[in-house]
C-alpha cells in the first residue's frame, strides 16, 4: 500500500514489486493517478486507488484493468474527487 497526504504535496511517486507483478506511478490531487502495471507469468496484477476527504470520509475508489501473464499496461485513473485530501494506492492480484 502506498499513500500520501496530498494536502501537503500535490503528487507522490510510488512503486510495488510483488511475486505476482510490479507497478510504478504517481498519485496526484488534484489530478489523476498514472501507472504502469505488469503481471508476471501465470498472474494478473491490478491497482485500486482510494480517496478520502480531510475528515477521513471516503470519496470513492477506482480499480484498474488487470495486466496478466507477462504483459504490462499503462493506466490513468479518473481525476481525484473534489475535496480529496488523501490518496491511497493498493496493488492486488487476481
Amino acid at each position: 500500500m502506498a499513500e500520501g497526504d496530498v494536502g501537503v504535496m500535490a503528487c507522490f511517486p510510488w512503486s510495488f514489486d510483488e511475486r505476482y507483478g510490479w507497478s510504478t506511478g504517481e498519485a496526484c490531487r488534484p489530478g489523476m493517478t498514472t501507472a504502469t502495471i505488469y503481471g508476471k507469468e501465470g498472474y494478473c496484477a491490478f491497482l485500486v486507488v482510494k480517496w478520502w476527504n480531510a475528515s477521513g470520509g471516503s470519496l470513492g475508489s477506482q480499480r484498474s484493468p488487470a495486466a496478466c501473464d507477462g504483459t504490462s499496461r499503462e493506466w490513468i485513473s479518473r481525476a481525484a474527487p473534489a475535496g480529496a485530501a488523501r490518496v491511497q494506492v493498493n496493488m492486488g492480484r487476481s
